[in-house]
């Protein structure tokens, strides 16, 4: 043997001696911070759960660190099967309240399909809500692997297709689900179905749930439906007492509007209808659509967004997205508007930890002048993370419900042409919140570019504001 295998073999045993070295059964000091450890090697980790399974005097931490283990991220399939395992024996009743309740948590799909399998053994009938809001949750996981929910939804409605169960959860008749699994139902039906079976199945569903009779209320007075779980929740705030005003002014511009307007509108609309003038509600798509372009070949235009596309873009925009684009571009460029976005935007270039935005939004003027006012909302973050991420508060959305779009910054340099536009997270956020949105990005110290985007991806660029 050469000296350069025997070299190789000795590394090789010296390597597996470690690792059995490793693996054989420990004692530890504090066996609770050694199993939550994602550093420490698996093996040890879980001779420390077993180890302080076994100590009576740990028992509440022990179930503690065994949802930790089971719900938070970064931790092996091996221990989380473990955790499942230890949950249910110690107290069965407990660990199906916290599924039911974290159920969303449980991002390793492995994991997902073990606790699937479990439901299915145990027959737990609960187990359909949490599965239901499960399916739903997987949206924002294109890729995901929802076949463990589905087996486990059939497996425990024999007889029963996994639509047919979340159409009953849907209609909730028996008031067997909680607000929370008939939003996730009504989330899949959107996923599932074209829009005019999701209004089909709606009509045909029994009027008797909260949910149900605002979800009619909104396509028979806004001819709009939410489809995702932000929609409806922007949908039931509308409907409460405080924005009774604005449903009704809403409802009663859209009652004007003939069947080619009214054609694709959204609740992100709404706000931007009570401010439409008399001239704009007498014109059609077409017409909004070459002024549209004839507005955008005026602008001054950035290299960095592609060019040629404008003119593709506006061809899919429907009568109120048009709308929508026409006025938020007259907006900005009002004087007090421009103004205190640039002051905004001078603000969020000198705080580093965040970036900075808001809400365009109307208010009414002053008790002598009731005319409407545009103006750029301005709302801290709910969480300052680092100086390229805006986070936008549940102040902020409420907001956003009755106002014309959301907005925010690149303004961590001024030389920013490269980030001109929404990013990846931009985008995701517009489809989550329904939302109309623009960014505004500093070209140099005196000119913002500005870009509009929508729910699917649509961007469009609307040129540059001066200081």
């Amino acid at each position: 043997m050469s000296r350069t295998r025997q070299a190789v073999r000795w590394g090789l045993l010296l390597v597996a001696a470690a690792w059995l070295s490793g693996c054989a059964a420990q004692v530890f000091e504090r066996p609770l911070a050694v199993m939550l450890d994602r550093e420490a090697v698996p093996c040890w980790r879980l001779d420390a759960a077993r180890q302080a399974g076994g100590d009576p005097a740990l028992a509440t931490q022990y179930q503690a660190a065994l949802e930790s283990l089971l719900f938070d991220p970064g931790h092996p399939y091996d221990l989380r099967c473990f955790a499942v395992d230890e949950l249910v024996r110690l107290d069965e009743s407990r660990f199906r309240q916290q599924v039911q309740q974290r159920i969303t948590d449980l991002s390793d799909r492995q994991t997902l399909a073990y606790v699937c399998r479990y439901a299915v053994g145990a027959a737990w009938v609960g187990f359909t809500g949490p599965a239901i809001r499960s399916l739903a949750r997987a949206d924002e996981e294109p890729d995901a692997d929802v076949r463990p929910q589905c087996a486990a939804i059939e497996a425990l409605h024999p007889g029963q297709s996994v639509e047919h169960v979340v159409h009953e959860a849907l209609a909730n008749v028996q008031q067997t689900y909680g607000i929370d699994v008939q939003v996730a139902a009504w989330t899949l039906v959107n996923r599932w179905y074209a829009p005019q079976a999701v209004v089909a199945l709606l009509v045909r569903m029994p009027q008797h749930t909260p949910l149900v009779i605002n979800l009619m209320a909104c396509h028979r007075d806004l001819h709009a439906l939410p489809t995702n779980r932000e929609g409806v929740f922007w949908l039931l705030t509308l409907r409460d007492g405080r924005h009774r005003a604005f449903w009704e002014a809403a409802k009663a511009r859209v009652a004007g509007l003939d069947p080619a307007q009214a054609r694709g509108l959204e609740l992100r609309h709404m706000g931007v209808l009570l401010q439409l003038d008399q001239a704009t509600l007498q014109v059609g798509a077409d017409q909004l659509r070459r002024r549209a372009a004839e507005v955008l070949a005026r602008r001054t235009r950035t290299a960095k967004l592609e060019a040629g596309r404008d003119e593709q873009l506006l061809a899919s925009l429907c009568w109120a997205d048009l709308a929508t684009l026409l006025m938020l571009d007259q907006a900005v460029r009002q004087p007090t508007v421009a103004a205190a976005l640039f002051a905004q935007a001078d603000a969020d270039f000198a705080d580093k930890s965040t970036e900075h935005g808001g809400v365009i939004a109307a208010r009414r003027g002053s008790a002598a002048d009731q005319a409407w006012q545009i103006v750029a909302m301005s709302f801290p973050p709910l969480t300052r993370r680092h100086d390229m991420m805006f986070l936008p508060s549940p102040e902020m959305i409420e907001q956003l419900y009755t106002s014309l779009a959301h907005y925010h910054f690149h303004a961590h340099q001024h030389d920013n042409v490269e980030a001109a536009g929404p990013g990846r997270s931009d985008l995701a956020l517009a489809d989550r919140l329904r939302a109309n949105c623009l960014v505004f990005t500093f070209i140099d110290r005196d000119y913002l570019h500005v870009s509009y985007y929508q729910p699917g991806g649509i961007v469009i660029d609307l040129g540059t504001l001066a200081r």
